[in-house]
């Protein structure tokens, strides 16, 4: 999986999401990807994605605060196996 939120301004960001097989190629978990951004004192929640193409998401979100923002990823991959992961991202006032 791979992350970006541009341009990491205060106000309107794209999320994009993409995800890939060891090999490379795009691909699919069991259920679309789950985002959700927060910062201390400001949780955006969950962040409807937009499926563009195979293993690539988007999405439109706008930022009320400069800071490090956490946007957490979960990937349902099989009926039992949910993983998540956190990253970080500095955000320009």
């Amino acid at each position: 999986m791979r992350a970006s939120l541009t341009p990491l301004t205060r106000g309107p960001n794209t999320v994009t999401l993409r995800l890939s097989s060891p090999a490379g190629e795009p691909a699919e978990g069991v259920a679309p990807p789950v985002v959700r951004l927060s910062t201390d004192g400001t949780t955006l929640g969950d962040i409807p994605l937009t499926q563009v193409s195979a293993g690539l998401y988007t999405a439109q979100v706008v930022l009320p605060v400069s800071g490090t923002w956490r946007m957490q990823v979960s990937l349902r991959v099989t009926q039992f196996a949910n993983p998540v992961d956190e990253l970080e991202f500095i955000v320009r006032g």
